[in-house]
């Protein structure tokens, strides 16, 4: 399922830490978690990535739901990632 514009622009957490790193690699002023989204979620607002603009990466735990090989058991777990992220200075409608 689609994620709507709504959705895009709400949050089920807030990472202090990674709204830092967002502040210190952006000079333009823009706000974490208001001027700054990933890539799906600029796209569910109906805008795209300008061609060759350089994203910053964030550190985010991913929960997966992973099958048991043993017990067959659908079990949750956690993976570390890095998600780019642009600001509204690198993206178009």
């Amino acid at each position: 399922m689609a994620m709507t514009a709504e959705q895009a622009q709400s949050f089920q957490g807030y990472s202090a830490t990674n709204a830092s790193l967002v502040r210190q690699g952006l000079d333009c002023g823009c706000e974490p978690y208001i001027d700054v989204f990933t890539f799906k979620r600029w796209r569910a607002q109906g805008y795209h990535v300008n061609r060759g603009e350089q994203s910053i990466r964030l550190p985010v735990i991913i929960q997966q739901e992973v099958k048991d090989q043993e017990t067959g058991e659908i079990r949750p777990r956690k993976i570390m990632s890095n998600v780019p992220v642009f600001c509204c200075h690198q993206v178009s409608q």
